[in-house]
């Protein structure tokens, strides 16, 4: 004979609902409501849970409804559950909205692969993803030629989903923060920046051919800045008057005013604006990103003709790509390193890269142009 569920209240306590199965198994358990209408609805749901389950119906899906249920009755409000694929779409679009282009379409990507590596599991709630999922899916990574840098920063792009869905509530841990770094596989001793001798001889070269490279070249050097940014920047980005230049960083979205060195300044002054809002570099602007006739693979040219060498890191393989010392990026590194040992302020040249992890120092400080000038004004003249 089936029973239906009841309620009674423990004197100075709550109410406690008991319910029986089909094969008259008793539940007790307390319902956490002083409101005896409020507890009788819970211990129907609770019912109904442990009824489906003997059947073998109760799914992760009806389980999140029942459990749905219940929180609406007791709090009023809905209850959400997502996906890791509803999750994850929520997620970019919060991307695409605050995030430079080139940031989306990486975060995009790696969210894809992850999804496409998780398969049926995609469809399960996010807050039943392990940490041994995760490092499965890095470990996919690197077995597809990925290195373990990439792996790594795969992993950490993960996080940024997770982390956001932890800080609304909807999980109580990040399965990410579980992992230990994968170490490095790259030969040698890393990334590194040009000599001066070496920033000297981009310099001729790219005033032998195309001489946009020049302008390009020196104006990473000088602004260290990154390729994508330098690469597009507009005469509308140049004062001449104040003898700066404004940008805002495509990779991290931080407005840039950087004084104008005087090796730049005149760079700047020979050529010719045909227009205040004309790219300043024409055909390097239309170049496309990446590719074999894109601005790194250019670049890379330029440096062979240069006469400018750099080790290779890591050997491209699957989905990798090959790793290599120097790049255009050194030039950046060049930036900060020959103001080092000049002696600038670590502060003034964290704010001349525009270093995201400094974002909480700069917060507390502000640097007027003429203090930054002394950090421009120590590169040396080319």
């Amino acid at each position: 004979m089936f029973r239906m569920a009841s309620v009674w209240r423990h004197p100075k306590s709550k109410y406690w609902s008991a319910c029986w199965t089909e094969r008259g198994r008793r539940m007790k358990r307390s319902t956490k409501e002083t409101d005896r209408k409020k507890a009788m609805q819970t211990a129907v749901s609770l019912e109904k849970a442990a009824v489906m389950a003997e059947r073998g119906a109760l799914t992760e899906a009806s389980a999140r409804n029942i459990l749905a249920d219940i929180f609406q009755t007791s709090t009023g409000q809905r209850l959400n559950f997502y996906t890791v694929r509803a999750w994850f779409d929520y997620w970019l679009l919060q991307v695409e909205e605050g995030r430079a282009a080139g940031s989306y379409t990486r975060y995009q990507s790696v969210s894809n692969r992850f999804l496409g590596f998780l398969g049926e599991r995609s469809e399960s709630g996010i807050e039943t993803i392990r940490p041994d999922e995760i490092a499965a899916f890095r470990a996919s990574e690197v077995k597809s030629g990925r290195g373990a840098t990439t792996a790594n920063a795969n992993v950490k792009t993960l996080g940024v989903a997770f982390g956001l869905a932890k800080r609304h509530g909807i999980i109580t841990t990040d399965p990410t923060k579980a992992l230990t770094p994968l170490r490095k596989t790259q030969k040698g001793g890393g990334k590194e920046p040009f000599t001066m001798e070496e920033v000297k001889a981009l310099v001729a070269e790219g005033n032998e051919g195309d001489k946009e490279w020049k302008t390009l070249i020196l104006c990473a050097f000088y602004l260290g800045g990154r390729l994508q940014t330098m690469a597009t920047l507009r005469w509308s980005n140049i004062d001449l008057a104040k003898k700066t230049a404004s940008f805002r960083e495509r990779k991290t979205g931080l407005a840039m005013t950087i004084p104008l060195h005087p090796t730049l300044e005149s760079h700047l002054l020979s050529l010719t604006a045909p227009d205040a809002d004309a790219p300043l570099m024409p055909r390097i602007a239309a170049m496309p990103s990446s590719g074999r006739s894109g601005r790194s693979e250019q670049f890379k040219k330029l440096m062979a003709r240069a006469g400018v060498t750099a080790a290779k890191l890591q050997d491209g393989k699957g989905a990798g790509h090959d790793v290599y010392s120097k790049s255009f990026h050194s030039l950046r590194r060049s930036f900060v390193t020959e103001q080092a040992n000049a002696g600038v302020d670590i502060d003034i040249r964290k704010k001349l890269a525009g270093h995201a992890s400094d974002e909480m120092s700069e917060h507390y400080t502000t640097r007027d142009i003429t203090t930054l000038r002394k950090g421009i004004d120590s590169l040396p003249n080319l």
